[in-house]
């Protein structure tokens, strides 16, 4: 978060693997029960670091060159995956998602849980800019693999190009405004007889066409 995006115009892809619950990694269960607990403490836990995910997130689409942002976490928990896409797209209209290892058959889910009953309900996946199908989810056990999360971001507009020559033309319009100021300085301190050795030159002049 310390990296200021104006020092990185280039940047066209940046990878973001930030800190995650690990819930994925296949022979952490003892460490997450120790690190994690249950119940309501795990609950906090994961917002916590959610929280911090989407700040991490939100910093990477802000590089103003970024064309593809991958996110990932080697997580299961939905609300560090989906929930943290969802939030991040929802604040950024010029991305969308584009599909992430297409062969691979486990997806990402398009799915809230409702706020009355607690149970989970299938939400519109239609719109693609926000459809989860196009993120790519691993299953420890029904993959036999470490369970991880992936979400490729996209942009779609304004183009890369045109903000930075706008960078590079306010930059321009900017040492202009201050070349211009310099020079009306100049000519204040000129005007205002600020160099007396040209008012020497004058008078040694003038002396000398009186003789």
């Amino acid at each position: 978060l310390d990296a200021d995006p104006k020092d990185f115009k280039d940047v066209k892809a940046l990878v973001v693997d930030p800190t995650c619950s690990g819930s994925g990694m296949i022979g952490r269960v003892d460490y997450l029960i120790r690190e994690f607990g249950g119940g309501s403490k795990a609950s906090s836990r994961i917002e916590g670091i959610a929280k911090f995910q989407k700040q991490i997130l939100m910093h990477a689409l802000s590089f103003p060159s970024a064309e593809r942002v991958v996110y990932s976490t080697c997580s299961v928990h939905r609300q560090e995956n989906e929930d943290v896409v969802k939030y991040v797209l929802e604040q950024n209209p010029h991305f969308r998602l584009r599909m992430a290892l297409e062969n691979w058959p486990r997806r990402g889910i398009n799915s809230e849980k409702d706020k009355k009953g607690g149970a989970m309900k299938e939400v519109d996946g239609s719109h693609e800019r926000y459809n989860m199908r196009n993120c790519v989810r691993t299953d420890p056990v029904g993959d036999l693999t470490t369970g991880f999360f992936v979400a490729v971001f996209e942009r779609t507009g304004p183009e890369p190009e045109k903000i930075s020559r706008g960078l590079v033309k306010s930059e321009a319009a900017k040492m202009r405004i201050n070349a211009s100021k310099v020079g009306k300085i100049r000519k204040l301190d000129f005007s205002a007889g600020a160099n007396p050795r040209s008012k020497k030159q004058k008078r040694s002049r003038k002396s000398k066409r009186v003789k």
